[in-house]
């Protein structure tokens, strides 16, 4: 009885939550595009089944899971599942491109997003953030607390058993492995650069410690390794590519890609609507790291770095307030703007520029999911 009534709470909360009109089974006829429709019963099926296999001996801890996958995992954009899917359309043989196949590359596409998962409830934390997506964050609902950290560890944790369970018959399946791993190491290390803040001396920060080296070090582990290589390096082994050295020069792309969906993770963090974006914007309270104020410090003359000095990493709305309209007056915002119209065309002469060991148009795709207009988040 237990069993079916979570599954079926399990469907109407996915319902009440996504505002999904319709799951449908069958999957894009547009072979370079996936839609997030196209992408939800898998995770339907998976949140059945890993919430469901123990209920007899740990019912409350299996609905409480179920909670926990369904508030947490398919919010937001899913740009890591699409970007799965649509690299392993656009990589894949046409003979091998089987429903079977295709499901095999939704599910690992949905690891991705369990791991980004465990990841931003466990960065929500560290960031003392308020809401995310639109909704409080996890450990701010009520009954939850710190006990999002074991919640996070158990997300984390599931996805190995999600890979043993469709994957260990799979020659891929080690690597598959040891990549998820690396990548959660990667990006743990990425959040520990992020988490570093500067020495203060009577109440001012050293702002010589806001360097590019450090910010593109940021880029790299906190966010390149899980948002754009990983999945397209997961596509390859899905296709029986295993050795990935010719495509080193691709992923040096799409690195590109990655520093500047972290530069506009910033400027929207500071800049952003937070009834459209769905967050409440704590960078320069905490004192990040970040191309904003690694761009001000690089322009600021004296005057200037002495009131960024004095109010950067600051709680007090005042302190935001001198740093938010500093960063005005040295004109990044415009800045940004001009990056932002740039951006196509630089991943447009970089991809040109490499070889063809990857479809030009899969560069293209990703591009589209993870470089949008700014402007759909600020009006």
């Amino acid at each position: 009885m237990f069993i079916r009534m979570l599954v079926v709470n399990t469907n109407i909360l996915l319902i009440k939550l996504l505002f999904c009109s319709s799951f449908s089974s069958q999957f894009d006829s547009k072979l370079h595009e996936t839609s997030i429709d196209e992408c939800m019963p898998c995770f339907v099926d998976l949140t059945k089944t890993l919430t469901t296999m123990r209920t007899n001996e740990i019912s409350d801890a299996m609905e409480r899971y179920a909670k926990t996958l369904i508030y947490n995992v398919p919010r937001g954009k899913k740009i890591r599942v699409r970007a799965t899917v649509t690299a392993y359309k656009l990589l894949e043989s046409a003979e091998r491109l089987t429903p079977e196949n295709l499901r095999l590359a939704h599910i690992i596409g949905w690891c991705i997003e369990m791991m980004n998962a465990a990841i931003l409830i466990e960065d929500d934390i560290m960031d003392a953030s308020l809401m995310r997506r639109g909704a409080p964050c996890w450990y701010l609902v009520e009954g939850i607390g710190m006990r999002a950290l074991t919640d996070a560890s158990l997300i984390e944790n599931s996805v190995y058993d999600i890979l043993k369970t469709h994957f260990s018959n799979q020659k891929c399946y080690i690597h598959l492995v040891e990549l998820f791993r690396l990548v959660m190491y990667f990006t743990g290390l990425g959040q520990a650069l992020d988490t570093l803040r500067p020495a203060t001396k009577n109440g001012r920060c050293d702002l010589d410690f806001y360097s590019e080296d450090k910010y593109k070090n940021i880029v790299k582990y906190k966010t390149h390794y899980y948002t754009c290589e990983f999945p397209v390096r997961v596509a390859l082994y899905l296709t029986g590519k295993l050795n990935h050295e010719e495509f080193k020069p691709h992923f040096d792309v799409l690195f590109e890609m990655s520093y500047f969906f972290q530069l506009q993770n910033d400027f929207l963090d500071c800049f952003g609507n937070s009834g459209i974006t769905g967050k409440e914007g704590t960078d320069i309270q905490e004192g990040k790291c970040t191309w904003l104020i690694m761009t001000a410090v690089r322009r600021a003359n004296a005057s200037q770095r002495r009131a960024l000095s004095e109010n950067y990493g600051k709680r007090n709305t005042e302190s935001v307030r001198i740093v938010r309209n500093l960063y005005e007056e040295l004109m990044i915002p415009k800045t940004y703007f001009a990056l932002e119209d740039n951006v196509s065309n630089l991943i447009y002469k970089r991809t040109r520029e490499v070889s063809n060991a990857l479809p030009d148009f899969l560069i293209y795709k990703m591009k589209d999911m993870m470089c949008k207009k700014v402007s759909n988040y600020t009006d």
